[in-house]
C-alpha cells in the first residue's frame, strides 16, 4: 500500500470505509475467478482419472491378489501376493482378506481378481478318436465363462468338425 501511495496509484485522501469496500469487491472478484478456475481444473482431473479406471467390487469367498510392498527391494517396488480369500465386505471398497492364515483390512485399490490358470487339459478319447488314430496336444488353456464381462466376444471353434 505504501508503494502504491508513493507511485500515485492510491489516493490517501480516500475514506477508509471506501478503501475497504473497494478492497472487498476486488477480493470477491479474485475469489470468484479462483473458484471457477479450480472447478474447471477439478473436472479436468476427474475426467482424466476416470478414462481407464474401473470400479472394483468383490464378494465373500472370492479369490484375489493383494498388492503389498516388497521388503527385499526398494520401498518403491510392490508385488502381487496371493491368492487370498475375501472373508468380509466392510464397506463398498474395504475388505477383510485372509492370506496364509492372517487376516488384514485392505482397500479395493490394492486388490485384483485372481484368475485360475490351467496348464493341462486331460482329454478322454472317444471311440471315434481311437478309430481315427489322431492325437490332440494342448500347451495351455484358459477358461472363459459366459458371465465374464472382461472379454470381447470370443470366436468358438466347433468341436464336431
Amino acid at each position: 500500500m505504501l508503494k502504491e501511495t508513493w507511485s500515485g496509484k492510491i489516493d490517501l485522501n480516500k475514506n477508509v470505509v471506501d478503501f475497504m469496500r473497494d478492497l472487498k469487491s476486488k477480493l470477491s472478484v479474485a475469489q470468484n475467478y479462483a473458484k471457477s478456475h479450480c472447478d474447471r481444473a477439478q473436472a479436468r482431473y476427474v475426467a482424466h482419472y476416470n478414462l481407464r479406471s474401473k470400479d472394483k467390487h468383490f464378494t465373500v469367498g472370492e479369490q484375489v491378489l493383494i498388492l503389498s510392498p516388497d521388503s527385499t527391494a526398494s520401498k518403491f517396488y510392490s508385488r502381487w501376493k496371493g491368492p487370498a480369500t475375501i472373508v468380509e465386505v466392510r464397506s463398498p471398497y474395504s475388505y477383510l482378506v485372509e492370506l496364509d492364515g492372517t487376516r488384514s483390512h485392505v482397500h479395493a485399490s490394492k486388490l485384483r481378481k485372481f484368475h485360475v490358470r490351467i496348464d493341462e487339459v486331460v482329454l478322454e478319447p472317444s471311440v471315434e478318436d481311437l478309430l481315427s488314430d489322431q492325437t490332440v496336444s494342448v500347451k495351455t488353456c484358459a477358461v472363459i465363462y459366459e458371465h465374464d464381462l472382461d472379454f470381447d466376444p470370443v470366436n468358438v471353434v466347433d468341436s464336431a468338425v
